[in-house]
């Protein structure tokens, strides 16, 4: 699944919700992947999926069904996402190229 399944720390062996309710439902989705980028006063959210072309509307509206339960989530989720948080930062802060790309969005 990319990089939907954690691969290490606090969150070993959990998968986020695209890999355990969309890769694992749907054959036709061969990678799917959230990331964000966040800014002084701005930030994007998005998700990235890989498909065949003629599955590309179904993978849409497969994504989109997914997103709009973003608003529920359970207390599980939550801890997992704060450790998820806790362990991605921890291991940015220890690449230089990682410093020098936040420096640069900073200063656009």
């Amino acid at each position: 699944g990319g990089g939907a399944f954690s691969t290490g720390g606090p969150g070993k062996g959990m998968h986020t919700r695209l890999f355990t309710n969309v890769m694992n439902r749907y054959s036709r989705i061969e990678s799917t992947m959230a990331f964000s980028h966040a800014h002084e006063n701005s930030g994007l959210f998005g998700v990235s999926v890989e498909c065949m072309p003629e599955a590309a509307r179904d993978a849409a509206g497969i994504i989109l069904a997914e997103l709009a339960k973003l608003g529920s989530f359970t207390d599980e989720e939550f801890q997992r996402a704060k450790n998820s948080l806790k362990q991605s930062i921890t291991m940015n802060l220890e690449s230089k190229a990682v410093v020098v790309e936040d420096t640069g969005r900073q200063l656009l």
